[in-house]
């Protein structure tokens, strides 16, 4: 594939994000339907699935911006469902989810790199409200030697915002992760892994008793992930990583970067 079918195709799967099949809306929403047993097995798979979109797509490589250099650009990651979760809860019959987001990020001193991340969309047409998130990220160089390989880690911080109708309210997730990447010319090479922590308070009134309930969940996941970025064409990059852990993730990038 040459360098502008790449570019291409890249485009063409962020588009795709607007397509994938949405969560159950109406099972979200009507978490009281469910026996407590059976509320643990559909909240959680629910919470690694939230983690595991929110943690996604941080990186195109491990290379710092120098200080006031910049990248702005949107990102897109793909989660696969598990089959074992299609058979029950807010996942049932669900293959894929996905979640688009507007990501920039500045070079700071210190061998400090700050990206900052967004997105908002309707759940559904016959939902009012929007799913919300907003993020943040520290990005530390610990080895930036010209003509070797780079290694950073990276701390993030996201919460994702359901609609106020929804019980599972906001879902908070911190990440820990670790990268290292190589350029070769127009192209890097990029891995890496760590774990996403994702936690959510659900709260709702039990339908037969008009109790309030009130749990806190909350789910760790180990993943790693391997991709490649390319720039097309100078300042701009397309990227596309494949994570692997408990759910598994495909993440699509494309920016402009002045490094």
């Amino acid at each position: 594939m040459n360098r502008l079918n790449y570019s291409v195709f890249i485009v063409a799967a962020c588009f795709l994000l607007f397509a994938t099949p949405q969560i159950n809306a109406q099972e979200m929403d009507n978490l009281s339907q469910y026996a407590e047993d059976q509320l643990d097995n559909a909240v959680e798979p629910v919470i690694k699935l939230f983690g595991n979109l929110a943690g996604g797509g941080f990186v195109n490589t491990a290379d710092l911006h120098g200080l006031a250099g910049f990248e702005v650009g949107v990102r897109g990651n793909i989660t696969l469902v598990p089959d074992k979760y299609k058979d029950f809860g807010p996942l049932k019959g669900v293959d894929v989810v996905g979640l688009p987001l507007l990501q920039a990020s500045v070079g700071l001193p210190g061998n400090l790199e700050l990206t900052g991340r967004f997105f908002s969309m309707a759940v559904s047409d016959e939902t009012d409200g929007n799913v919300t998130l907003v993020g943040a990220l520290v990005k530390y160089g610990l080895f930036q030697q010209p003509l070797l390989p780079k290694i950073s880690v990276v701390a993030g911080y996201h919460a994702l915002i359901t609609p106020d109708k929804y019980d599972f309210g906001t879902f908070n997730v911190i990440s820990l992760k670790g990268y290292v990447s190589h350029n070769f010319l127009i192209f890097t090479l990029y891995g890496g892994g760590g774990i996403d922590r994702a936690s959510s308070t659900i709260k709702f009134t039990e339908v037969n008793t008009q109790t309030d309930f009130e749990k806190s969940y909350a789910q760790t996941g180990a993943n790693g992930s391997v991709g490649l970025t390319i720039s097309p064409i100078p300042f701009f990059k397309a990227n596309a990583d494949y994570s692997f852990g408990s759910f598994n993730r495909v993440s699509l990038g494309l920016s402009f970067s002045f490094r």
